[in-house]
């Protein structure tokens, strides 16, 4: 979709086999580090695991170009965000957009900092920050998208193809 307004698709993913290339034109790089020097925009698609919590903390925030935005529609464990907070206090980030966040529902009095600012419309956010209730899932394109995957998925595997399944063992 990204390619569509013109984007520049690179992506990272440590398990896929080597050589394994998703889409004719979008870029696969090797490093997680390589993937954030060139993202001006990073979306994280990231499954709740050891390995991906915390993954994206102020090291990796100040990897990103100056300005650069981050998107999270992951799982709210893989990203930091007082780093982000700062970030974009500092003007290293140019914003984030959050359909996760590290607990949901947020309530009660542990809420992160950047959720607090942003409820309490702090000016700083303006422009700065968008927070969805974990609703990215749920418009009509994407179930629509999710059952053309599930079936193609499934005639495939009839068909001895075994594409996009976890193994056993995966996560």
């Amino acid at each position: 979709m990204a390619e569509a307004v013109l984007f520049k698709v690179v992506f990272y993913d440590p398990y896929l086999e080597p050589g394994y290339q998703p889409i004719e034109g979008i870029k696969r790089v090797q490093t997680l580090e390589e993937l954030l020097r060139r993202s001006d925009v990073l979306s994280l698609n990231v499954p709740d695991t050891e390995e991906t919590r915390g993954m994206i903390g102020p090291l990796q925030l100040d990897s990103l170009p100056r300005g650069a935005k981050v998107i999270n529609t992951g799982r709210g464990s893989a990203l930091d965000l007082d780093a982000v907070m700062e970030g974009i206090k500092s003007g290293q980030l140019g914003g984030v957009g959050l359909d996760v966040l590290p607990v949901e529902p947020p309530r009660g009095e542990n809420l992160p900092a950047l959720v607090r600012a942003y409820r309490n419309n702090e000016e700083w956010t303006r422009g700065t920050v968008i927070i969805t209730p974990h609703s990215a899932s749920h418009s009509s394109l994407a179930i629509q998208n999710i059952h053309t995957k599930s079936a193609t998925t499934a005639i495939k595997a009839l068909n001895g193809v075994f594409e996009n399944v976890v193994q056993p063992g995966g996560y």
